[in-house]
């Protein structure tokens, strides 16, 4: 928050990219040694204590505990809708794994998380970042129609340089890359891997213009 306010994008790209790369080694060396699903929740543990050290190194803000009740009552008042909002947004991300598991099973949902963790990782995750440090610039020049729309076309483009390689990557070396890190009992997620491949792709472009709704700018 700090960082995307002082428009300090530097930061903001590090803090989360080294958080992403640690889940991603993590899960990848975890997946080798256990062979099991716990490997997922080893990489999302990594990440959030790898974030929140990088977040003290980089940034000299401390938080410090106290409670205000009036302050409490005035951003309940006014958080209670975005809390509404997130949580159904996180209903409608994790829609398909509900799905799978409540469906299939709880061995199909540790495939498909393990197929949808490794293909979309690099691709969406980090074009979220690029998302996120576009808002406070799209902020800043909301009154000057022509440099908005340059710059919505120049993060477009910057997104699209990451997203391609990867998701045409992941689409034909999915086979390959699973056998050598994952192991032979993991071939069954290829197919899936490489369709979410195509659909982070779609995503993460989409989500270029989350920022501030920038589709009336095409």
């Amino acid at each position: 928050v700090f960082f995307r306010k002082e428009l300090e994008f530097n930061k903001v790209f590090i803090h989360r990219f080294v958080g992403i790369s640690t889940n991603f080694i993590v899960a990848v060396i975890a997946a080798l040694i256990l062979r099991s699903v716990w490997a997922l929740v080893l990489g999302l543990l990594a990440e959030k204590i790898v974030s929140i050290i990088v977040s003290y190194v980089i940034h000299p803000f401390r938080p410090r505990f106290s409670l205000n009740l009036q302050k409490a009552k005035e951003l309940f008042g006014f958080g209670k809708w975005i809390l509404g909002s997130s949580i159904l947004v996180f209903i409608g991300e994790h829609i398909d794994d509900i799905f799978v598991g409540r469906v299939l099973s709880a061995t199909a949902l540790g495939f498909y998380q393990m197929a949808y963790r490794i293909s979309n990782m690099l691709e969406t995750e980090i074009t979220q970042v690029i998302a996120g440090v576009a808002f406070p610039a799209y902020a800043k020049l909301q009154d000057q129609a022509i440099r908005l729309q340059k710059a919505y076309f120049r993060i477009m483009r910057l997104t699209m340089a990451v997203s391609i390689p990867i998701a045409v990557g992941m689409v034909f070396l999915a086979p390959e890359f699973t056998m050598v890190f994952l192991g032979e009992k993991w071939m069954s997620i290829v197919i899936v891997m490489q369709l979410l491949a195509v659909a982070g792709l779609v995503k993460s472009i989409i989500s270029t213009g989350n920022p501030f709704g920038a589709v009336h700018l095409l």
